[in-house]
């Protein structure tokens, strides 16, 4: 309940070498560049835990030779809605990488 389906495209490269599962559990980490007046820098920050992948495209679909490949880039989370946000803006200004969690980590 109160969750909601958020589908983030990622670069095949960060997306777990295609890995992930239904039901599998991941956290969502953003690099984004931060700007003053003085100069740029980038800085790294976990965004959401413990997120349930709810679809994801496997391996063999990334290679098949329809020209759908770029299609399979995608990985669709249950988030709450305050996760949403915070997704949608770092989709925006970051970029996102899935860090997936040990199966015996309840926590």
């Amino acid at each position: 309940p109160e969750l909601r389906a958020f589908t983030l495209k990622l670069e095949p490269e960060l997306q777990i070498d295609h890995s992930l599962r239904p039901g599998d559990r991941v956290d969502v980490i953003v690099t984004s560049t931060a700007k003053n007046a003085k100069d740029s820098k980038k800085y790294t920050k976990t965004l959401c835990q413990n997120l349930t992948v709810l679809m994801s495209s496997p391996k063999d679909v990334f290679f098949a030779r329809s020209g759908k490949a770029n299609e399979a880039n995608k990985v669709t989370v249950a988030a709450s809605p305050a996760d949403c946000e915070k997704l949608a803006q770092a989709v925006e200004s970051g970029k996102i990488r899935l860090s997936l969690r040990n199966p015996g980590d309840q926590k």
